[in-house]
């Protein structure tokens, strides 16, 4: 990787698309050959940061983030990504296999460059169309836990280092906004926002966060289908890489696990709402059954939590505090699913029914609705 936070080329040379190849050219991540051979395309990719997608063969490529405006809160969490890949892969650091590779990072854009895994899936693309497993790939969720276990284990050294507290997610406030917050919610926020406060389970929830939130290590902070990649072949082991760490931070790990179940709910929730088409109804196990569901979600806690896993000897995890937490995740989604519409989706308003339903009494819905209390 080039040297961190060394400037190369002297100011911003990749704000846009047209100007992608000269900044790779010029940081000599890519050379003259790799583009008079013509194989090199440049994609802009949707997201909320400005992201291009440079492919020079078929396996080869870079991936290229920018934020999308040089406001300073984007800008930030680019440099708190920046920060942390420097510290993890500059000293041979456990988590190599589980994070994409950073090749530069250029902070007078700021723009950072990792290579690119082309043949690697988001969760999302892999669980939904199974790229070659026929059914829900339980086994998949299992590493996923053992993984998310490893990195949480491994990050509890920059824990101990972090010098302050990291702020709580913003959802627990979610429920009594400010005239500055409520004045910029869309008709479809409101909704929620009704939903929300109409609840006394959803608002006790988002109460009790402060109560149950224990910093113990440095969290991802934003796990999502799309922030996790998995590349499979047949039987062998999965390769699986966590993305997009803007939002790392000290916090409870229980807030990454539990999102991963709200990542789950959500795929099984999808699928009831809209049954695939074309090919898909062929694939066994899609959308996933609640015995499925309640499967995939068992086999990830006990990857987690397993016996041999970095958490031996510790006590009995809270299955009712990953529900709570869960719960709140839920909250957020619905938010971010109704942000500047209209009209409220009826995926969210689906969302908020089963997060309502499970917090009326978290210790049973650990137990009998996901199955791991």
């Amino acid at each position: 990787m080039h040297a961190y936070g060394e400037s190369r080329t002297g100011g911003p040379g990749a704000q846009d698309i047209d100007h992608v190849i000269p900044f790779l050219l010029d940081l000599g991540l890519l050379s003259e050959e790799d583009f008079l051979a013509g194989g090199v395309a440049v994609e802009t990719l949707p997201h909320r940061n400005r992201n291009n997608r440079v492919m020079v063969t078929e396996k080869t490529g870079f991936f290229l983030k920018q934020p999308e405006t040089l406001a300073e809160g984007s800008c930030r969490t680019l440099r708190r990504e920046a920060e942390f890949f420097h510290r993890q892969l500059s000293c041979g650091s456990p988590l190599a296999d589980s994070l994409p590779r950073l090749l530069a990072y250029e902070p007078t854009i700021p723009a950072l460059v990792f290579e690119l895994l082309p043949e690697h899936h988001t969760l999302e693309e892999f669980c939904t169309w199974s790229h070659g497993h026929y059914g829900f790939p339980i086994h998949t969720w299992r590493e996923l836990g053992r993984r998310l276990s490893r990195i949480h284990e491994t990050l509890r050294l920059d824990f101990r280092r972090e010098p302050e507290r990291a702020p709580l997610p913003w959802i627990v406030r979610a429920a009594v906004p400010s005239p500055y917050s409520l004045v910029k919610l869309s008709p479809a926020d409101l909704d929620v926002l009704r939903i929300v406060q109409s609840s006394h389970a959803i608002r006790n929830c988002l109460r009790s966060i402060g109560e149950l939130w224990e910093p113990d290590t440095v969290i991802h902070g934003d796990i999502r289908a799309n922030n996790i990649l998995v590349h499979s072949e047949g039987s062998s082991a999965e390769d699986v890489r966590f993305i997009d760490w803007e939002m790392c931070q000290v916090g409870d790990r229980f807030w990454d696990i539990a999102s991963f179940f709200e990542v789950l709910v959500r795929f099984w929730l999808s699928g009831l709402l809209s049954p695939p088409q074309g090919e898909m109804p062929e694939i066994p196990q899609w959308p996933p059954s609640q015995a499925v569901f309640q499967a995939t979600g068992r086999a990830f806690w006990q990857g987690y939590f397993t016996p041999q896993g970095h958490d031996a000897g510790r006590s009995q995890p809270d299955a009712a505090k990953m529900v709570r937490l869960c719960g709140a995740r839920m909250v957020q989604s619905a938010f971010e699913m109704t942000a500047g519409a209209a009209d409220i989706p009826s995926s969210a308003v689906l969302l908020l029914q089963f997060c309502e339903n499970a917090l009326m009494d978290p210790h049973k819905a650990a137990s009998e609705l996901f199955a791991i209390g």
